[in-house]
């Protein structure tokens, strides 16, 4: 048996010890339980008399029928998930490498023979499931009632040992024992045991500097140039601009390269450090919402940022470089609010409204046109500035978006007149031109009819000026949404009117909503999900129930009592 006591002797709040013999060896182990709680001491003096006795080499060898049961089909992974806190499979281990989870405690288990009156006699074995509580009765595969019993003790002492629930046994314990080796269920010295014992694993630490440049490898390799360049955005924000260029991992001679083509390209200014951190699990969600509160972010930058430091403890984990100490919260931005803004007021411009807007970016052809363009096709900002002029059919009355990553045309054509203002430059490195996504994907658009008006003249212009985007920046290149964005404000301030892009998406939604569009079919067309125009547009639904609710006009009401 084995036994605790507290160190230094006779105190109160000493660290308790554990003593007790190897099952096999029979040596005298003394270790540390790490814990002055003595609860917390008794459970996991529990746990090692349960982990001894299903060890010990005169442990019989369990069926393969009741290991099925008792036995999930995968071990315990090596590395926890966000969300994973209990099996998955039925079987009685935990996803999480440290615990046995068990949410009932199983009873005693019982042999019998089986048939009862029978000479020789199979002796089966009862119990109740350790976490579902269901009856299992199953057969011993012997028919020797020794060995049944052993095997019972067996079962009991497995049981015992999965069932002690939070309990963690110090690895040095595990190694005195040497149960790392010893092949707990199958039994047979060449096999190894299937059953991932209750050992925490050393927690390893990493610094905020290799993890970072990890992730911006993992991204430059696979091709991943718009987060690429989200990331060192808020690397740059949380650890300075001197982190950022000490970690960039972009070749010296292609940095060089970019910065040649674009010789007026403005430097970002330089920042100091937001968060003081050095190793990663010194970053806390406190830590960063003080950041957050500081820099005075809106909701979705908030969100930006949580998802990148999210995203990069995740791949620290992930990757082995890091090991939380609590394996119940390896990221610490779970404790942070979503930051998703589900009370954001829907503007939905009437005519008379629309006709405002139309007449204060009528100075702008640019803005007029991504004006009309919006509320005919209900796309996203960035879906409609990432549309060339080669995407639009109008004899087919649909345009098509695409991720759209080069130039098709070569520089010095009408509308694309330098390379020094391309973002996408046809003559960059691979590894530099900023990939366009789209957040939908690739899909086709219909064209409402009073754009089909509109576009044939505008398309005739472009086309004259040698333009490649259907909505181009004042360069004549693609413009960014941020740009279009400040354009329209600027216009809009002057006009004292404070209506958005995304106000054009909801007015569009609305309309079709009132034409009694499926709303399956306005999902597709505005690369949405049907939840997603219930629950922003939910007010503007026609009920289900309007259809039992209305009067047959035709009955006599003569015949209405």
């Amino acid at each position: 048996m084995a036994s605790i006591y507290r160190r230094p002797p006779g105190s109160r709040d000493g660290i308790f010890w554990i003593a007790f013999y190897h099952p096999v060896s029979g040596d005298l182990i003394r270790r540390t339980l790490d814990t002055a709680e003595r609860a917390r001491a008794e459970r996991i003096c529990t746990h090692v008399e349960a982990l001894c006795k299903a060890a010990s080499p005169s442990a019989p060898v369990l069926p393969e029928s009741i290991q099925e049961i008792l036995l999930p089909e995968k071990p315990a992974v090596p590395f926890p998930d966000d969300t994973a806190t209990e099996s998955t499979t039925g079987g009685i281990l935990s996803r999480q490498p440290g615990l046995l989870l068990l949410e009932a405690k199983p009873k005693m288990p019982s042999i019998y023979p089986r048939p009862a009156d029978a000479e020789n006699p199979v002796y089966w074995v009862a119990l109740y499931h350790p976490t579902t509580g269901a009856q299992i009765r199953k057969s011993l595969e012997t028919r020797n009632q020794e060995d049944a019993e052993r095997k019972v003790q067996k079962i009991k002492a497995l049981c015992d040992l999965i069932g002690s629930k939070d309990v963690v046994i110090p690895s040095a314990i595990v190694d005195a024992i040497g149960a790392r080796e010893v092949p707990l269920i199958t039994g047979g010295s060449n096999q190894s045991a299937p059953l991932s014992l209750a050992i925490m694993p050393a927690p390893k630490r990493c610094t905020v500097e290799e993890v970072v440049r990890s992730l911006l490898k993992t991204m430059l390799v696979g091709n991943d140039g718009h987060y690429f360049d989200n990331a060192l955005s808020y690397s740059r924000r949380l650890f300075g601009s001197a982190f950022v260029e000490r970690i960039d991992p972009r070749p010296v001679d292609l940095e060089k390269e970019k910065k040649r083509k674009k010789p007026d390209q403005r430097k970002a200014p330089f920042r100091e450090p937001g968060i003081n951190a050095y190793f990663l699990d010194e970053v806390t969600g406190e830590m960063i919402t003080d950041f957050l509160i500081a820099q005075g972010f809106g909701i979705d930058s908030c969100r930006h940022y949580k998802e990148f430091v999210r995203r990069l403890i995740n791949h620290a984990v992930e990757s082995g470089l890091h090991i939380p100490a609590n394996p119940f919260a390896p990221n610490a931005m779970k404790s942070l609010p979503s930051f998703v803004d589900t009370e954001r007021d829907i503007v939905v411009l009437s005519p008379e409204d629309e006709f405002e807007q139309l007449n204060a970016v009528l100075g702008d052809w640019r803005v007029t046109a991504g004006i009309r363009i919006l509320l005919g096709t209900g796309m996203r900002l960035h879906e409609m500035l990432s549309v060339r002029v080669a995407d639009v059919f109008l004899d087919k009355c649909y345009l098509r978006l695409l991720k759209n990553n080069r130039r098709t045309k070569p520089f010095g054509a009408a509308g694309n007149p330098s390379p020094k203002k391309s973002s996408d430059s046809i003559a960059a490195p691979r590894a530099l031109r900023k990939k366009q996504t789209l957040k939908r994907g690739e899909r086709t658009v219909a064209l409402m009819p009073e754009l089909l008006d509109f576009l044939p003249g505008y398309l005739e212009r472009l086309k004259t000026d040698g333009y490649e985007w259907l909505v181009p920046s004042p360069q004549g290149m693609r413009w960014s949404p941020s740009n279009f964005g400040k354009q329209l404000h600027q216009l809009n301030v002057t006009a004292e009117l404070d209506f958005t892009a995304a106000d054009m998406r909801s007015t569009y939604a609305t309309r079709r909503i009132s034409e009694n569009w499926p709303l399956r079919v306005l999902a597709r067309q505005m690369g949405t999900s049907v939840k997603m125009l219930e629950l922003h547009y939910g007010g503007y639904i026609p009920p289900e129930a309007l259809k039992y609710c209305v009067r047959d006009v035709s009955v006599n009401k003569a015949q209405v009592p």
